[in-house]
């Protein structure tokens, strides 16, 4: 779902399998303290691109570009 909007599994956020077992085992996973910095690092990439692309100019500019892209097709039908 996030994808959609750029965000990447991994870099930008954490991921798990929807299960109360999946979401146990990846907060054990990240909890350990040989994986903290690179939790900080995912959280800060993440926070960085959220701060970039979902400011209210950037998100009237795509809004803006999306509807010129509709209105095309709908022209052409």
């Amino acid at each position: 779902m996030y994808r959609d909007y750029g965000l990447i599994p991994g870099v930008h956020y954490i991921t798990y399998d929807g299960t109360k077992e999946g979401l146990k085992a990846t907060v054990e996973y990240w909890e350990r303290p040989e994986k903290q910095a690179e939790l900080e690092q995912i959280a800060k990439r993440g926070c960085e691109f959220v701060r970039e692309n979902f400011k209210g100019e950037k998100v009237a500019e795509n809004l803006v570009n999306a509807l010129k892209e509709r209105h095309k097709e709908w022209m052409h039908k």
